[in-house]
């Protein structure tokens, strides 16, 4: 694996040779946000899923699944990012 610069906006590193989904990211980054960069890797995965429905060779009992990872994948990355406000099961 190489060493890059960092990938998360307004991050100077260029000592970084942590990957995830794809992109470098520097050790500071993942020690003071390490929920984000997870957060981030899911929403990407999620973005993936999308592409891959459009494939008119994935049969569509399989474009069904991935609807429905998409859907998992959002409502917890916005309740993530929402501090959980959306949840009904654990009110404030």
């Amino acid at each position: 694996m190489g060493v890059k610069q960092c990938s998360r906006k307004n991050c100077e590193s260029i000592m970084c040779d942590t990957m995830v989904d794809g992109v470098y990211v520097c050790e500071d980054c993942l020690r003071s946000d390490p929920i984000r960069i997870l957060i981030e890797a899911l929403e990407s995965a999620a973005n993936f899923l999308r592409g891959m429905q459009l494939d008119p060779w994935i049969p569509s009992h399989a474009r069904d699944a991935m609807r429905q990872r998409v859907e998992a994948i959002d409502e917890l990355t916005q309740q993530a990012t929402d501090g959980g406000r959306s949840n009904s099961a654990h009110p404030n």
